[in-house]
């Protein structure tokens, strides 16, 4: 959904990728949901406050809004297990079970929504993505030019815009 720099910097949410608000306006018209769940370690790491990140989060939605797009739910583990960082929060310095490549954030969102996991995708950027996709038996759809070793019968696309059209012309 954002542009991403490197994993060390915050990568603030609200510099938004080309595509975006009109593949989740495709979403928001169609019968699917749209949930954001995203690991936020700068707040274990020290990089940025919790308060911060909510505050982000609230201006990534106006923003959103302002396009007439919308996410339904938004997910996000501000835990990094790893210590050491300048500044670090020792709250958030824990092992959860949120943290993808696990799969807490995607149990809770398919128990707070009633959510189908057989008619359900996930899309993302990640090898981490992809193993909690896995780990919850839905379907994924990876974005991006990353490459990572996993199923040959992945299904790859190039950006949000090409998943969305694809997630609309074979619903599950």
């Amino acid at each position: 959904i954002n542009k991403h720099k490197d994993k060390i910097h915050y990568q603030d949410i609200n510099k938004i990728n080309k595509g975006v608000f009109n593949a989740l306006k495709k979403i928001n018209d169609s019968p699917y949901l749209s949930v954001l769940i995203t690991n936020q370690p700068a707040v274990a790491k020290g990089i940025i406050t919790d308060k911060k990140l909510n505050n982000d989060f609230e201006r990534f939605s106006s923003i959103l809004g302002s396009k007439k797009a919308y996410i339904d739910r938004l997910y996000y583990c501000p835990h990094h297990p790893e210590r050491g960082f300048l500044g670090e929060n020792k709250k958030f310095k824990v092992k959860c079970n949120c943290r993808k490549p696990k799969n807490g954030m995607l149990l809770k969102a398919i128990k707070d929504l009633n959510l189908n996991i057989n008619k359900s995708y996930m899309v993302g950027d990640s090898f981490s993505d992809y193993l909690a996709a896995k780990k919850t038996k839905v379907k994924f759809i990876k974005v991006g030019k990353k490459k990572f070793s996993a199923n040959k019968n992945l299904i790859s696309k190039k950006d949000l815009s090409s998943a969305v059209n694809f997630i609309l012309e074979n619903p599950l």
